[in-house]
């Protein structure tokens, strides 16, 4: 994996960000695959999963903070919308 730095800040370039995310749910048991990325305004980036059906939204929001540690997320937060 490449990590770039920017402005002091460290990040993973969007297409590593997607397979992190991926593996990061799978050690949970989670099955998604992310199907889009979106760089937003505010500089935050918004990625879109599809998920296995029968998937609890829940199982994935209790991940928030395994998935801002994967991802090196400057401000540790992490949004979860359904």
């Amino acid at each position: 994996m490449n990590i770039n730095k920017k402005n002091e800040e460290y990040y993973y370039p969007v297409n590593e960000q997607a397979t992190i995310i991926e593996k990061t749910l799978e050690s949970y048991g989670i099955k998604a695959r992310v199907v889009e990325i979106d760089k937003l305004p505010d500089k935050s980036t918004l990625h879109k999963l599809e998920i296995q059906v029968g998937t609890v939204i829940s199982d994935i929001e209790k991940r928030k903070r395994e998935l801002a540690l994967a991802l090196a997320s400057s401000t540790g937060k992490i949004e979860i919308q359904a």
